[in-house]
């Protein structure tokens, strides 16, 4: 009696078993890891020259030749990985970064092209800025919250010094919790939304490469 296969790997378009992105292209952000590796046989020359077309004629908006990544260690065979090109301008409410990472694949039994690994990651300048104003807002709150509450209740400047209370006591304990609650909230939507369009940028990439 035959015994049945175990279901084979699941493959790109040129027949090259896809695999998780290693863990140096995910550092950034921990979804990453869930977004796909495209092979391609295509060289990293030639992938970027074909993407730069594309983009040339609209279709990936946001994408730039090389990246600010550096290095990104290495792959197998001892092959360099290395940020080839990144794709800005999405994601929101902070923008994020999809990153590509390019190792060439070699040895037995391989055909010579190239793996594409990405990982995205939130540029930093908004999120400060976010926090900044979280920040200095907080204490300009309580002389605003005074002052409209002795406006409009005369007897709310007594009621505190009867009691040797200020409104700073209770403004700060229901508004300082609230910074790194908004804070956290902002980025784990950002980095929700950066997957989602960041893999629909990866399938874009793909389909753009299944011609080679």
């Amino acid at each position: 009696m035959n015994t049945p296969l175990p279901p084979s790997p699941a493959t790109d378009a040129t027949g090259s078993p896809d695999r998780p992105p290693t863990p140096a292209a995910a550092a950034a952000d921990p979804l990453s890891m869930l977004l796909p590796v495209v092979n391609t046989p295509l060289s990293p020359a030639a992938i970027v020259k074909r993407l730069d077309e594309l983009a040339r004629r609209g279709k990936l908006a946001g994408f730039h030749a090389g990246g600010s990544g550096g290095t990104g260690g290495t792959g197998g065979a001892g092959a360099t990985e290395r940020v080839s090109f990144h794709v800005t301008d999405f994601g929101t409410p902070f923008e994020t970064v999809l990153d590509a990472r390019v190792r060439a694949r070699a040895g037995p039994g391989s055909d010579g092209g190239t793996t594409l690994e990405f990982s995205t990651r939130l540029k930093p300048l908004m999120p400060l800025v976010f926090l900044a104003v979280l920040v200095t807002t907080v204490w300009p709150g309580v002389w605003l919250t005074d002052s409209i509450l002795r406006v409009y209740f005369p007897s709310y400047g007594s009621f505190l010094s009867g009691r040797g209370w200020a409104t700073w006591m209770w403004y700060l304990p229901l508004t300082v919790p609230f910074v790194p609650l908004s804070m956290w909230t902002a980025i784990k939507r950002s980095r929700a939304s950066g997957y989602t369009q960041g893999k629909e940028m990866v399938q874009k990439i793909r389909a753009a490469l299944e011609g080679a």
